[in-house]
């Protein structure tokens, strides 16, 4: 059998871990249209090859419909000035997001939570404040390079490189507050709004990444519902 394959993908990962991939197959005959001719499967069968789609590592979940398009290349295109009969496989890959979400981002909530006990501390003893800040802090930062490995690398920040990072700067930001109580005249005043501040901020933070996730996730399932409808609509039209 004389054909050609191409099986590459550039994935769009901003709203990684909750996104999902449109994936394309082209094969394309290395004989012209005069000697080669593809018929579309029967209404509703499946494409096996896609339908058997594993990955090792779960983390991905087949959409439930693939479509595929019949075509051919343009004659001006070739060299030979001949068509070449052409299909076209799109189906939609899932992602997973349980393990992202109890293995690192409910991790991190715990830490970034966790700095509030360094305002137990009475505020006279700013070094030891600064001690439990400073701990939460570093092992923030070491728990991203741990978890590096497991996020992806690409030039922009992710869905989840956010909320680290925005974990990292609510750290610095109650490092600041430990550090200006010291200074200050009235502590108590100080300390009372600084605590009002801080939970603001940190139900403010937790409450925009909820609603960005409900937000990603409704409109990931509208794109897969309206592209399940087109295929079958396209379907029934054969």
């Amino acid at each position: 059998i004389h054909i050609i394959g191409v099986f590459s993908q550039k994935f769009s990962l901003h709203n990684f871990p909750f996104d999902y991939q449109e994936l394309e197959i082209i094969i394309q005959s290395k004989r012209n249209d005069a000697r080669v001719n593809l018929v579309p499967v029967h209404k509703g069968s499946k494409i096996s090859a896609i339908t058997r789609f594993m990955d090792i590592r779960q983390e991905w979940s087949l959409c439930d419909y693939t479509d595929y398009i019949l075509e051919k290349t343009l004659s001006e295109h070739s060299n030979s000035g001949s068509s070449y009969p052409r299909a076209r496989i799109k189906f939609c890959i899932n992602r997973s997001a349980k393990y992202y979400i109890w293995n690192i981002i409910f991790v991190n909530f715990l830490i970034i939570a966790l700095a509030f006990t360094s305002l137990t501390v009475d505020y006279n003893e700013t070094g030891d404040r600064l001690n439990v800040t400073m701990i939460l802090l570093l092992t923030t930062i070491a728990f991203k390079f741990a978890t590096s490995e497991s996020l992806p690398n690409v030039p922009y920040l992710t869905f989840l490189d956010k909320y680290i990072i925005s974990g990292i700067s609510f750290h610095s930001l109650v490092t600041v507050q430990n550090a200006v109580v010291s200074i200050v005249d009235n502590h108590e005043r100080f300390e009372h709004i600084s605590l009002l501040v801080l939970s603001g901020i940190f139900g403010l933070l937790h409450l925009c990444f909820g609603i960005k996730t409900y937000m990603i996730k409704k409109a990931k399932n509208k794109v897969l519902n309206d592209f399940s409808s087109a295929i079958l609509f396209r379907s029934n039209m054969i």
